[in-house]
């Protein structure tokens, strides 16, 4: 099994029984099969240690790396009490990005990117403060002052205002990251996070540019189980707090 697991046994060899346990659990929930030699993206080659009937694999003990760089970097982001914009569109695994936000009590993008989040955000904190006062007035009860007619068309417009900005009502101002989950699908918002300066950790199949990221993650980015346990691994870093000075030794 190890020669389907990272590209030089003396590697997987010096990792602690703790890391072997990782890149093994990795192996299992299939974190290493990329998508076909046909799609690879040049510059993942060095993350891709063989190809095996035509399909890609990932040398794991370098998404294990990646991950502990990613997880100090938004280990540091959150402690400070920065924001971590988590973005994850895939309906087959939106919900692990939901809960992984959750977890962190951090904002999150599940459904569809709205274009301008970062580049405009003036005009979208409008609209979230806007879906502040109208939630607080219609659980307050302030609404029930007007004709049933316009209690529906308030309810219809919080219906459509909760759909598009739930999940950002911890974006109180630019984020200081964004993390993504599966680079191709979501360029738009990679393309916003550079424009404005924002960095972006993301998960990187085999088919994606690593490079257009400030810190990539290679890694199965279409399977629940590949990505619900690279979320977990890195939401289990982030919150040890011994984490940061352990990988730093």
């Amino acid at each position: 099994m190890i020669g389907e697991i990272v590209k030089d046994q003396a590697i997987f060899e010096s990792l602690s029984s703790q890391d072997q346990a990782v890149v093994s659990e990795m192996y299992k929930a299939g974190v290493h099969i990329g998508h076909s030699k046909s799609k690879r993206h040049p510059k993942m080659d060095s993350f891709i240690f063989a190809t095996r009937h035509n399909i890609s694999l990932i040398d794991l003990s370098k998404t294990l790396s990646a991950l502990r760089s990613a997880a100090v970097y938004v280990k540091d982001v959150v402690d400070r009490g920065g924001i971590v914009l988590c973005v994850g569109t895939n309906p087959a695994i939106k919900d692990l990005v939901f809960n992984f936000a959750k977890d962190l009590k951090q904002p999150y993008v599940v459904e569809r990117w709205l274009g301008g989040t970062l580049t405009n955000y003036k005009t979208i904190s409008k609209r979230l403060d806007y879906h502040e006062d109208l939630s607080k007035k219609h659980q307050g009860g302030q609404l029930e002052k007007y004709t049933k007619k316009e209690q529906l068309i308030f309810s219809r417009k919080l219906d459509e205002l909760n759909e598009k900005f739930e999940g950002l009502k911890l974006l109180k101002r630019i984020p200081d990251t964004i993390f993504v989950v599966d680079l191709n699908r979501h360029k738009a918002v990679i393309d916003e996070a550079r424009k404005t300066g924002v960095k972006v950790v993301g998960v990187s199949n085999t088919d994606a540019d690593p490079g257009y990221v400030d810190y990539p993650i290679p890694a199965n980015d279409n399977s629940r189980s590949s990505v619900g346990l690279i979320l977990s691994t890195l939401l289990k870093m982030i919150k040890d707090p011994n984490f940061k000075k352990e990988a730093e030794k």
